[in-house]
């Protein structure tokens, strides 16, 4: 991907600054595989998230709602709990900090991330943005937008919008002009910085490419209708060999039509079934989890292959072989493809002590065909991808966007078919859309601008990297709590101890007087001399911080139980020394204007870490209980799944993964973990609607019963039987 003078600015406002940016362009300008390529190469501690899970699973990042623990609802942005509706379920601050459950992991995660990433922001509601407000500043117990993280909104307005209830936006149209998330209350004293891609990469076609952009800017020509219904051809029915898919609004034609036309094919049907390990929800399952597939079926890859880029999430074939794990696929000009079981991951973000990052950590897998049936597909779930040919069916187009994502998809006007003629109506971009871009795009930010920011981001950064107060406030409480215990110590113990609160007092003066020092040669703006001197405190701090931790050392190798606390203690001093080096490489890194080397920085912190900690590494246990059995004798000990979860650090549906087991099993009674009151209103649910799938189970049942307490009850019912 060419580097563009819009992605210069991305690049330069992420890297150097901590505002805001909203990156944007029209269908196939390369949003994504820039992402990609950013999440790379950025020294930040990135979160990325989108409003769905086949958009977190596609960009490799989570849902909003799994990372955040927002409840599925609307939010007000309101103090007290909102009633004037008491039919409808309204979270507000109130309801969000009283009914706020996150496990460590998830608090760490927020605690440390310097960089948010929210993908296909189209489908991103104000108050949804609102609630993440709320949720980082209060995690983060910092009052800033955002709570100081910086946010990269990624996303095309024009195409799907966020999806809402009127009965929600009868009490939101008090609070907010729009359900766009430019609206949200979080941005109104904190605008993004606007940056649009404008090469399209999926047309080459000039008239295509400029009725698409008067379809996306509400311009649409008489001169472009005409030329488009030209494209009509009513009752079309191509063979599977032509590689034809249509594009409809609704799922339920969609479904119609791939049964219709996979049940006229005269061959015996195989099914596939997906094989998922770990902690992996059927609401973020990216395909269907029982594949059925017949020989001569039109199928569509959902992945991209990144090894040998034989087919990309899109390309379009027909099934002319069935194994036991592959199919062979033939696509356009008798392109043959094998095709084995792909895997998705579902991850969760983890501060890896090595190094002080953000890491992603696998805790669940979907292995299955990456294929769907492809005689037809939602114009929602086609969002993305890219279509030689398509029949787009856009007569009963309901809101706004579906007409140009539908569209768009398309690399040329000379593969698409109209199944019937359209009109200007009905097919309109949002006028709060137009006026927003139109609005932010005018005021651009200037070069002198990023510099001043880039400057603000630096001095931001000082005054966290050198700031030893909370480590003293930390150990202050380690041995207030432990005060008993210390006190038991030797002599020579409790010495070390004295010597290592005094260390701690040194290094928090020094970086006091460094920043008195340096505070005048940021306001002069004057690189080369802060490069300087922090390149002398690197080394100073780099000692002494070694020096201070080698006092406790010792006791914690000595004193076992109370190693985790202190092991903390070394940890947290190490990441405040990693913020002194960050700071270094990114102020040497502009004065050579070179770009942050992300992998040779890991490197020299693991290292770092090692040399820090070897002392105090804990044993290896060779006798390690089995993790089902572990959940299981907690559980009896009378600590909840969330206690589990926290005591064990992992997430809540890896724990009610292991009840599950142990429920179906006979093992555990299912009232240990569940209220009878809930368990016989999920099992008449069941028993009434005969439904056994998940999602058809949840269908049936209050919001406020969770797909793990289905998993639960389900486990039950099949003990029952």
């Amino acid at each position: 991907m060419e580097s563009s003078s819009e992605i210069v600015l991305v690049e330069k406002l992420i890297h150097q600054t901590s505002l805001p940016v909203f990156l944007t362009g029209k269908a196939g300008t390369g949003k994504t595989t820039f992402l990609k390529k950013l999440i790379r190469s950025t020294a930040k501690n990135t979160i990325v998230v989108a409003p769905t899970g086949i958009a977190a699973l596609n960009v490799g990042g989570v849902t909003i709602h799994s990372q955040f623990q927002i409840p599925i609802g609307a939010y007000v942005p309101a103090a007290i709990a909102y009633s004037k509706h008491p039919f409808f379920r309204f979270e507000s601050e109130s309801t969000l900090l009283g009914n706020f459950r996150m496990n460590a992991i998830k608090r760490k995660a927020l605690t440390e991330v310097e960089l948010l990433i929210i993908d296909e922001v189209s489908m991103l509601r104000a108050d949804t943005l609102d609630a993440i407000d709320f949720i980082l500043r209060s995690v983060r117990k910092n009052s800033a937008a955002f709570g100081g993280v910086q946010v990269l909104f990624v996303g095309d307005l024009m195409q799907l919008p966020p999806i809402y209830q009127e009965s929600d936006w009868q009490v939101l149209k008090d609070y907010y002009p729009s359900m766009y998330f430019f609206d949200a209350k979080a941005l109104r004293n904190n605008p993004p910085v606007y940056v649009e891609l404008k090469k399209i990469h999926r047309q080459n076609d000039p008239i295509f490419t400029d009725i698409l952009a008067n379809l996306r800017s509400n311009q649409l020509t008489t001169n472009d209708v005409a030329v488009l219904n030209q494209r009509v051809i009513k009752d079309f029915n191509p063979s599977a060999s032509e590689g034809y898919i249509t594009l409809s609004t609704h799922n339920k034609t969609v479904e119609e039509k791939n049964n219709k036309e996979l049940a006229l094919i005269n061959s015996k049907p195989v099914s596939y079934n997906a094989k998922i390990t770990g902690d992996f929800p059927e609401s973020i399952y990216p395909c269907e989890a029982n594949l059925t597939l017949k020989i001569g079926a039109q199928v569509m890859f959902i992945k991209n292959d990144t090894q040998h880029n034989l087919y990309f999430n899109g390309k379009i074939g027909v099934v002319t072989a069935l194994y036991t794990d592959e199919v062979w696929i033939t696509c356009a000009a008798n392109e043959k493809i094998k095709l084995a079981f792909q895997e998705w991951k579902n991850i969760r973000y983890i501060v890896e002590e090595s190094t002080g990052k953000l890491n992603e950590e696998v805790i669940g897998t979907y292995m299955q065909l990456p294929l769907r049936l492809a005689y037809a597909i939602t114009i929602h779930k086609s969002q993305g991808l890219t279509f030689e040919k398509a029949i787009v069916d856009i007569k009963k187009v309901f809101a706004s966007g579906q007409a140009y994502v539908a569209l768009s998809r398309l690399r040329s006007l000379s593969g698409l078919v109209l199944s019937s003629e359209i009109s200007t109506n009905g097919i309109a971009s949002e006028p709060a859309v137009l006026h927003f871009e139109q609005e932010t795009a005018e005021n651009g930010i200037s070069e002198s601008q990023i510099k001043q920011a880039s400057w603000e981001y630096l001095a931001k950064l000082l005054r966290t990297a050198f700031d030893f107060n909370k480590h003293i406030a930390n150990w202050r409480l380690l041995i207030e709590n432990h005060a008993k215990d210390f006190v038991a110590l030797s002599a020579n113990d409790q010495e070390k101890i004295t010597e290592f609160s005094n260390a701690l007092n040194d290094l928090q003066q020094v970086a006091g007087n460094f920043q008195k020092q340096i505070s005048p040669l940021f306001t002069a703006k004057e690189l080369e001399k802060i490069a300087s001197r922090l390149n002398d405190a690197q080394i100073y701090f780099e000692t002494h911080i070694k020096k201070a931790c080698d006092y406790i050392q010792a006791i914690a190798f000595a004193k076992a139980k109370k190693q985790v606390s202190v092991t903390e203690t070394l940890l947290d001093l190490f990441h405040q020394y990693q913020q002194i080096n960050k700071f270094s490489f990114l102020t040497n890194g502009l004065l050579s204007n070179k770009s942050f080397d992300s992998e040779a920085w890991s490197t020299q912190q693991s290292t770092y870490w090692y040399s820090l900690t070897k002392q105090a590494k804990k044993p290896k246990n060779n006798d390690k209980e089995p993790t089902q059995t572990h959940t299981f004798r907690l559980i009896k000990e009378g600590k909840s799944p969330q206690e589990v979860a926290e005591i064990r650090n992992i997430t809540i549906g890896t724990v009610n993964t292991h009840l599950a087991k142990l429920i179906a099993l006979g093992d555990l009674s299912i009232e240990q973990v569940i209220s009878k009151h809930r368990l016989d209103y999920v099992m008449d649910a069941i028993n009434n609607s005969k439904a056994e799938k998940l999602n058809d189970i949840k269908s049936k049942v209050k919001e406020d019963i969770t797909y793990d307490e289905i998993k639960l009850v389900l486990a039950h019912f099949k003990n029952l039987q």
